[in-house]
């Protein structure tokens, strides 16, 4: 065989390839971006967990995905391309400026996660400052209501309880809060 045709056939190979790849989506459009991908026929794989919302009126349990702002394709050079012209959809995750692959065992490990989503917990970004009335929502504080009197960094705060006319600090970190809705006494 020409050696040509062994070249123009490993090309032809690698162009009707698939993997997986990770594109980044607009804020709070993964739901919408998964079903206008799958109107094109391209395969996608959009991790969601049940978490709660808590409004200053009202919880409710909804759907969000694991990772937000991304969704998982399992794609051909031709299927990237449209999907990079459909609406939600930002760019494709790149590694030296080419798509980047997403092994199939780690897509498949998401897959594990979410089989026992309750030891799986996502924390979102809490931007809690001093001064604010906040409540510990994980650990051995759980349900502890305090004053925020110092932030230590991004990762953990200091809270004042006041009791017995005496001050104690305890050491929480951030990812163990939520902001308190109703005024602390």
């Amino acid at each position: 065989m020409d050696l040509s045709i062994q070249k123009e056939n490993i090309v032809q190979e690698n162009i009707m390839e698939r993997n997986w790849y990770a594109l980044y989506t607009m804020p709070r459009t993964e739901k919408k971006v998964e079903q206008r991908l799958l109107q094109k026929n391209i395969e996608v794989y959009l991790p969601l967990i049940d978490t709660v919302r808590i409004w200053t009126d009202r919880k409710k349990k909804i759907q969000s995905p694991l990772i937000p702002s991304f969704i998982f394709i399992y794609a051909t050079d031709e299927e990237i391309i449209h999907s990079l012209n459909t609406t939600g959809v930002l760019n494709i995750v790149r590694y030296l400026k080419k798509p980047a692959k997403i092994r199939e065992y780690e897509i498949n490990n998401l897959k594990i996660l979410l089989k026992e989503p309750d030891f799986v917990d996502i924390h979102e970004p809490v931007d809690i400052s001093e001064g604010e009335d906040v409540e510990v929502i994980r650990g051995v504080f759980t349900g502890l209501v305090a004053k925020c009197i110092r932030r230590k960094g991004k990762h953990q705060v200091i809270i004042e309880i006041k009791a017995l006319e005496k001050k104690i600090e305890v050491n929480v970190p951030l990812s163990f809060l939520q902001k308190k809705i109703q005024k602390v006494p």
